[in-house]
């Protein structure tokens, strides 16, 4: 999942400190809301440790019922190019059946389309957008096209 929109007015001094919007603060429960009534709960989510990412993810965790203290922040997914995005999942995920990644773009749409180029190619993945993908392989085996994307959801698709 990308993170909620977030606010460019905030008078955070870096990029990471910036905080979700409005608008970021109502898409991520509406995120989570989906995730939980079609049952795609994650067992573990990592996330950026970017304020908006973070905020991202807490929304979420409220709205499925998971506690935040389970939220594994990995400062690598801040700014990360794709092979570092394949490294983190590559070592945190070999016992996680169903996992959720939440960072920044441009790493999760070119992730996105590496794993699965045939369903995604070119797509961008939006502000609280979230991908449900099927993987060939396991975490530590992830190459080029292993993806199938199931379903890319995007807060505008889903009702208030």
């Amino acid at each position: 999942m990308r993170h909620g929109k977030s606010d460019w007015s905030t008078q955070a001094d870096r990029d990471f400190d910036r905080t979700l919007s409005e608008k970021g603060h109502s898409d991520s429960p509406r995120i989570g809301q989906w995730i939980r009534t079609s049952q795609y709960v994650p067992g573990r989510i990592i996330c950026s440790p970017a304020t908006r990412a973070r905020q991202t993810a807490e929304h979420v965790c409220q709205e499925i019922g998971m506690s935040p203290t389970h939220i594994d922040s990995d400062a690598r997914i801040y700014d990360a190019e794709l092979n570092l995005l394949l490294a983190v999942l590559a070592e945190g995920s070999v016992t996680v059946e169903r996992l959720m990644m939440v960072g920044h773009n441009p790493g999760f749409s070119d992730l996105l389309n590496y794993l699965c180029p045939e369903n995604s190619t070119g797509r961008s993945m939006p502000t609280a957008a979230l991908a449900i993908m099927t993987l060939d392989n396991t975490w530590i085996d992830l190459d080029e096209n292993n993806g199938n994307l199931l379903s890319l959801i995007l807060p505008t698709q889903l009702e208030h």
